[in-house]
């Protein structure tokens, strides 16, 4: 089996829970890489990427990863902007 790769956009509320949501995802979801992009002036998107083991299941997986995020305080929405096979 190969991995599967996903990339996250979270949207915090606002910029002053955007280091704690970091925080957050880092210590719980072991993501492969976060990165930030600006959206707006002022207001950034993260971007956290995501490397799992192929189990036939991963579409499943990532879906729970993405409502998880979502209940993280801070985050305003979640989005899976693109998911493919290594």
């Amino acid at each position: 089996m190969g991995k599967v790769v996903a990339l996250f956009k979270v949207f915090p509320e606002d910029m002053k829970y955007f280091d704690m949501i970091k925080e957050e995802i880092t210590k719980k979801h072991n993501p492969s890489h976060i990165d930030s992009e600006p959206v707006a002036f002022g207001f950034n998107v993260m971007k956290v990427t995501f490397l799992r083991e192929d189990s036939g299941g991963g579409a499943a997986e990532f879906d729970r990863l993405e409502q998880e995020i979502a209940k993280i305080k801070g985050v305003s929405s979640v989005e899976i902007a693109d998911m493919g096979r290594l």
